[in-house]
């Protein structure tokens, strides 16, 4: 009796529409790098398609605050729980990965925290202060959560004097 799958067509996806991975020995760096200093990333925490061919260009997307959110939004794969206190090292252990990957453009983001008073505000300016003091002449983009719709929050980041603030929608 044949079987269901013998009957179907398989269609085969375009070329175009297929990407290699791209693990280089760029990407075994920014590996490196980034697990040494245990760190999150947004491309490994969201399990980004394009992780690799960032990577293997020397870039990565920073993940501050841990790797577990507040908030479960459907459209995202960064886990939904009770997240650990803030690492106060870790705006250090950003901005010497910084240095280390040799990045004039910075992107910055993170988990929400609608556990902490503040959001993490304090800690995001931190974290700019930390990657300034350590690389004067990088970009520093932030992609920042709602902070509860609390425009002193925000304040906090702005006072801190990023390049460029993007909302994380």
């Amino acid at each position: 009796m044949p079987k269901f799958y013998d009957k179907v067509d398989v269609l085969k996806k375009p070329g175009w529409l297929k990407i290699r991975l791209h693990r280089t020995p760029e990407w075994a760096e920014v590996r490196h790098i980034v697990e040494k200093h245990r760190l999150h990333t947004i491309c490994s925490s969201g399990m980004c398609p394009n992780q690799a061919e960032c990577w293997s260009r020397r870039t990565a997307t920073f993940m501050i605050l841990g790797d577990i959110c507040t908030r479960g939004c459907r459209f995202c794969a960064t886990r939904t729980g009770h997240p650990l206190a803030p690492d106060a090292e870790e705006p250090a252990r950003v901005a010497e990965s910084v240095a280390l990957m040799k990045l004039r453009y910075v992107v910055v983001t993170s988990v929400t925290r609608d556990d902490l008073p503040d959001g993490g505000a304090r800690h995001w300016a931190a974290t700019v202060e930390a990657i300034r003091a350590q690389n004067p002449d990088a970009v520093i983009e932030l992609l920042i959560p709602d902070f509860d719709a609390r425009p002193e929050l925000e304040d906090i980041v702005i006072a801190s004097k990023p390049d460029i603030i993007g909302h994380n929608i």
